[in-house]
């Protein structure tokens, strides 16, 4: 299939996030949610491009539910294309159940689902034909081997069609310790032409 060429391409965890109602309410307490929103970083990241005008794609997977349909309805009512999603029959859309503090900062509880589903043969070599940009999360390849094996096949395509670079280590120790996540990130930091850490971030990971 021929895509016209794409500005960003993202490729990552697609998730609907599901929110504590107040600050201070910890997850591992009964309590009310709100949700679900279309979530997963990668994508948050996709929307934001889009809806500054930029020609967006996205590469993931998504259950065959309504959690999964509400990704998509996302992503079209964003004009970016899907072609690159999957949805994956028999599995769950994944899920972050979030809780914000007092002092700023979340708590997570993840439920990967299809969102953890990331393979090498999922990319179309077409999505990377004139490719500008390539954005990749340190999210992503916390999630398992497969998962920076499908990072590592994405930035070879990119780089083999000119593209430049872009990386965000989003670190999430509930996904993957500190130390291990140094390592993983490592030769995708040093590849980035963008990098896109917190101050936090850049500490932790030097």
């Amino acid at each position: 299939m021929t895509y016209g060429p794409l500005d960003l391409l993202t490729v990552g965890e697609a998730l609907v996030e599901v929110m504590r109602t107040g600050i201070g309410q910890p997850l591992h307490q009964p309590g009310p949610f709100i949700g679900p929103y279309p979530s997963g970083a990668p994508f948050i990241f996709a929307a934001q491009a889009a809806r500054l005008g930029m020609q967006v794609g996205a590469i993931g997977s998504v259950g065959q539910d309504a959690f999964g349909q509400c990704l998509l309805d996302q992503l079209a009512k964003d004009h970016i294309t899907a072609s690159g999603v999957r949805t994956l029959p028999g599995r769950t859309t994944g899920v972050a159940f979030v809780a914000y503090n007092a002092d700023g900062s979340r708590n997570f509880v993840f439920s990967l689902g299809a969102g953890g589903e990331l393979t090498p043969d999922m990319l179309d070599p077409a999505l990377f034909e004139g490719l500008r940009c390539l954005h990749l999360m340190g999210s992503t390849l916390s999630m398992s081997q497969q998962a920076v094996e499908t990072g590592q096949a994405a930035l070879e395509l990119a780089k083999e069609n000119g593209a430049t670079f872009s990386f965000d280590p989003n670190v999430r120790p509930e996904m993957l310790p500190l130390d291990q996540a140094r390592e993983i990130f490592a030769p995708f930091i040093a590849a980035a032409d963008v990098l896109i850490p917190t101050a936090e971030e850049l500490i932790a990971l030097t």
